[in-house]
């Protein structure tokens, strides 16, 4: 948070389950499932070929033009670019009902968890479980970038409504069409959630479930200078390099949480692949993951 980059935060606001209707509820899980499924087929790319892929001084980044050459045909080029009609890895072809744009972030995605686990790698003795291991269940939310996404407000006398409007790919990707289709989900945006979003630029997004039927939409939204500006009376540099110094506290202080999760991951797998029980290591590490994210809330 302290680049010269400016400083992002993060807004939680929860999808307004009970006014969609039972297609946009099915739509919703549709487009998170299949962006599941298209992260962990990169995921598996990247390990396949991580040896070709790993680029910076430290080897713990993804070439992301490598990738692309990997894994995405192109036929509309310009003159300077040559036309790229096969690949070792087609991921149009695997998944038709995924427009371009799409695909792109969801390799854009598979390379940020990747390039975390590398980071992660370097920086522990004890092993890392690799993100194909450690992401076999649940779901891996996209990361939405804009135009793939409009925020809307719409108000009927007194009261606003908003709604995330998205880009539906499923039936206008194999049909060709030039245009994709779009989808609106509404959301229950408070006041508060209101003036976090109004403090700066919503750059892009993710579709966040617990499980449990709840859904959120996770905003990451880059302020402006004057907004960083009025909320610490001191001028933008000295407020972002504040931020830091806060973000590197509480990297440090949830690090433990992350080694032990790693290494219960690790005997996860160990004892899945010997055939052995580990249903009280994974109640351990679900119980662990609840201490974790408990304290990451407690210092936002």
């Amino acid at each position: 948070m302290g680049s010269s980059k400016g400083v992002t935060i993060s807004v939680k606001a929860p999808v307004d389950w009970d006014k969609m209707t039972k297609r946009k509820k099915q739509r919703l899980r549709q487009i998170v499932n299949r962006d599941t499924r298209i992260i962990r087929s990169f995921l598996g790319i990247i390990e396949h070929h991580e040896s070709n892929l790993l680029s910076g001084l430290n080897k713990t980044r993804i070439d992301d033009g490598a990738l692309d050459r990997l894994t995405i045909t192109t036929t509309r080029v310009t003159s300077k670019y040559p036309q790229r009609l096969s690949v070792a890895h087609d991921m149009k072809k695997k998944y038709p009902r995924c427009s371009s744009s799409e695909l792109i972030e969801c390799r854009r995605t598979a390379i940020t968890l990747y390039e975390s686990y590398l980071a992660l790698k370097k920086r522990k003795s004890s092993k890392v479980s690799r993100p194909c291991e450690s992401t076999k269940s649940g779901r891996i939310p996209r990361w939405i970038y804009s135009p793939t996404f409009k925020l809307l407000e719409s108000s009927s006398s007194s009261i606003s409504y908003w709604w995330l409007d998205l880009q539906n790919s499923f039936a206008s990707a194999p049909m060709k069409k030039p245009v994709h289709d779009r989808i609106r989900f509404p959301l229950r945006m408070s006041k508060f959630h209101i003036n976090q979003i109004e403090r700066g630029t919503v750059e892009s997004l993710q579709l966040i479930n617990n499980g449990r039927g709840k859904w959120w939409v996770h905003f990451a939204v880059r302020m402006k200078e004057a907004s960083v500006y009025s909320k610490s009376n001191l001028p933008p540099a000295i407020f972002q390099e504040t931020r830091y110094i806060i973000s590197q506290d509480k990297a440090r202080a949830i690090e433990k949480y992350d080694r032990r999760i790693a290494e219960l991951q690790s005997e996860i797998d160990a004892r899945r692949s010997r055939n052995q029980s580990y249903n009280a290591v994974a109640k351990k590490l679900k119980q662990l993951k609840i201490k974790r994210e408990n304290v990451s809330k407690d210092m936002q």
